[in-house]
């Protein structure tokens, strides 16, 4: 059913009760409203902006069908990535909004009798413009183009949150880079015109977004115009509105990098974008979620609607790579040559006529300021995490972008951010591979033998490691772990400062002879902590702080912070966490440890008798160092059944000692037969030390984390 107002103004609630906080308010002559439930005498109506609430029955006139000169299809709504062009002139929206200074405000208001910040530039573009934004700030927030600070243009919209209270704010920008601001002030109690920075007193800047672009009345039909293939701007990846009129594919929709790609190109306005994913629809919704675990439960919901309803195309499920050949631009994710299925884009890469990119890419192209990389391959995660931390307690502004499903990408920020702050990336040699980067600063914690199958060899693996120093000028600075003999010989450019377990004569970072964590910057040797201080286990762990420490310093955290930080830093998830204690064993997970190196650091973090559990695929890695570091340290080695566990088994048994050696089928059983074998002060650590565990042996249902709760309830 369909209803009007039945007076010239109609409040609708949030809840149906007299006296309830307003939803919004609609006038006589707005579109018709749908009636969606009948709870008399109120009516839940949603307005043809989609906003909710609910009417009193004797305020509003339910009819058959829409007006005729109010069809819902007939208006044209403001949408996500992409801005309406429009025959009005900017100035005749200034000049509308200007006369509405003055106008009292009311939260939830839309009327004469009172309006809200929302509610003003709602009815401007809906009086001016004939466009239809929705009614609250947050949904407005997700319309139209994001555009940066320095790029505003008279007509944006700029966005806030209240400094004092719990909820968002809008504004409209008069003039060039949003310096005069109309907005209506529930501080003021009216609609007025106020300096940017002035409106910043009360709120805190979030960003800007171009919902139309005003021109002189022109014949067009009021859509996007298309760019043709002769207007067509050079591809330049670094601004992404010259990718609008080429025909570009992004691989990998439902994974964390091609879904950032994917919302910042149509965010952008790049038109007819093309999404694959192997998924098909109904596995959709499921592997966003899975690529999405750093999100709240509602924003993973939120995340996969909005995939499903962005201006694009999708290909799932078996039109993967449908008309691929087509491309012009081509945006992957990391370890796409890793798959059979993406074989169809060898020859497109090798061909040389279709610009590639990926997620990495991008963000070295259009980060407005300093970066710091880190890559490694033990320890950038843990390292990666620990720098974001010291520059969160640093006044400098910092984003930061880690390398797997439980970090939240941050490409769709990087238009607003402060030039001054400094963007934080973990930096896998997948995705250096066809990265020329120049960070500012670069951190390689370690290069041992691992993803040779991809390289080819070794030395090749180096070569991509070397990348991230290797640009780099001498206004930069480059991190190395003097105990590594590969990455020690980089060369580079950039001032070299080097961290270590031993003493060191130079600058950098170092581990005293009695135990303190020091750090030497021109030659002042100050002392950070005692490594008994730290909250993390493990050689590798203070290697890690070390390096962290120097990236942190040199972007400018004062040493209180740095000492404050690493004294409470207590590691990530998935690398040496324990995740229970009972009948005093503890269980520790480390299956983040995907290598002998990383497994090695593991086992010799831990003085107390071990049961190890190892297993994953046989990447035809070393594991002598591994094995007698078992045989010294370990009383059991529990072997998940699979190709890397059966080589980690014949390693330990090679090296002789006292460990005994059980296989088991699955995690289950390894979690089960840990459990009985383990004394009071035994340790029990899934390192895996091979690849693949976690498709291998692992789900989100039954991890190791959730059967060691079961273990400790007592479950078979």
């Amino acid at each position: 059913a369909w209803a009007v107002t039945a007076r010239p103004i109609v409040d609708l609630r949030r809840l149906p009760a007299d006296g309830g906080d307003l939803s919004s308010q609609v006038l006589d002559g707005d579109a018709p409203m749908r009636v969606l439930w009948r709870h008399d005498p109120w009516r839940l109506v949603q307005t043809s902006d989609l906003t909710l609430g609910w009417a009193h029955a004797n305020e509003v006139r339910e009819i058959a069908a829409p007006f005729e000169a109010h069809p819902w299809e007939g208006v044209r709504r403001a949408v996500p990535g992409t801005s309406v062009t429009v025959d009005v002139p900017v100035g005749r929206l200034l000049e509308v909004g200007c006369a509405r200074v003055g106008q009292p405000y009311l939260l939830g208001g839309a009327s004469e009798a009172g309006l809200d910040c929302s509610a003003l530039v709602q009815r401007l573009y809906w009086d001016v413009a004939g466009l239809l934004l929705p009614k609250h700030t947050g949904d407005q927030r997700r319309m139209g183009l994001r555009v940066s600070r320095s790029a505003v243009e008279p007509g944006d919209l700029l966005f806030f949150k209240s400094r004092d209270r719990d909820f968002g704010h809008v504004a409209l920008a008069l003039d060039q880079g949003g310096a005069t601001l109309l907005h209506a002030s529930l501080r003021n109690g009216s609609v007025l015109v106020e300096p940017f920075e002035k409106v910043q007193e009360a709120y805190a800047y979030l960003g800007a977004r171009r919902v139309a672009r005003f021109l002189e009345p022109t014949p067009h039909d009021g859509r996007v115009m298309q760019v043709s293939r002769d207007d067509r701007r050079p591809v330049d990846l670094s601004n992404p509105e010259t990718l609008r009129g080429w025909n570009v594919h992004v691989v990998g929709l439902a994974g964390a990098e091609g879904a950032a790609i994917a919302r910042f190109l149509c965010h952008h306005g790049v038109a007819g974008v093309t999404a694959h994913d192997t998924s098909t629809l109904d596995a959709f919704e499921k592997n966003v979620r899975l690529s999405h675990v750093g999100l709240s439960a509602r924003e993973r919901g939120e995340r996969v609607r909005e995939l499903l309803t962005l201006p694009m195309r999708r290909c799932l499920g078996e039109q993967y790579l449908d008309r691929i050949e087509e491309a012009e631009v081509i945006f992957l994710p990391q370890g796409w040559f890793l798959y059979a299925s993406n074989d169809r884009l060898r020859p497109l890469r090798e061909g040389g006529k279709v610009v590639f990119s990926q997620m990495t890419d991008l963000y070295f192209r259009l980060a407005p300021c300093p970066i710091a990389a880190v890559t490694g391959t033990n320890g950038k995660s843990t390292t990666t995490r620990l720098l974001s931390d010291l520059m969160a307690a640093s006044p400098r502004p910092h984003l930061f972008a880690g390398n797997d499903r439980r970090n939240v990408q941050v490409l769709d920020r990087l238009a607003d951010f402060d030039p001054s702050g400094l963007l934080v990336l973990e930096v896998s040699n997948r995705q250096l591979i066809d990265l020329a980067p120049r960070p500012h600063v670069a951190v390689i914690t370690n290069v041992t033998p691992d993803h040779v199958e991809e390289h080819g060899t070794f030395e090749q693996y180096v070569d991509v490691k070397r990348k991230l120093v290797a640009r780099q000028t001498a206004d930069d600075f480059a991190i190395i772990n003097a105990d590594d003999p590969v990455s020690a010989r980089f060369e580079t450019a950039a001032r070299r400062l080097f961290f270590s377990l031993q003493p060191m004569s130079g600058d950098g970072a170092f581990l005293d002879a009695d135990g303190v964590l020091q750090m030497r910057i021109d030659g002042q040797t100050e002392s950070l902590l005692a490594r008994a201080d730290l909250g993390v286990r493990g050689d590798h762990n203070v290697a890690n702080v070390l390096a962290a420490a120097l990236a942190a310093r040199v972007s400018g955290v004062d040493l209180d912070t740095i000492r404050r930080v690493l004294a409470g830093f207590r590691g990530i998830s998935l690398r040496l966490q324990e995740v229970a204690r009972t009948d005093e064993v503890a269980w520790v997970n480390d299956v983040k440890a995907t290598t002998p190196e990383a497994a090695l650091a593991a086992v010799t973090a831990f003085d107390a008798p071990l049961h190890v559990i190892v297993g994953g695929g046989d990447k035809g890695l070393d594991y002598s160092r591994l094995a007698a570091a078992v045989q010294a340290r370990a009383c059991h080695l529990v072997v998940l059944d699979s190709a890397g566990g059966r080589r980690v088994a014949a390693a330990v048994e090679a090296a002789g000692g006292p460990a005994r050696i059980t296989f088991v089928p699955d995690l289950e059983a390894a979690v089960n037969e840990a459990r009985r074998a383990a004394q009071p002060g035994d340790v029990v650590l899934l390192s895996p030390a091979c690849p693949g565990m976690f498709s291998m042996f692992m789900d989100d249902a039954r991890g190791f984390n959730a059967l060691v709760r079961g273990a400790a309830a007592g479950a078979p």
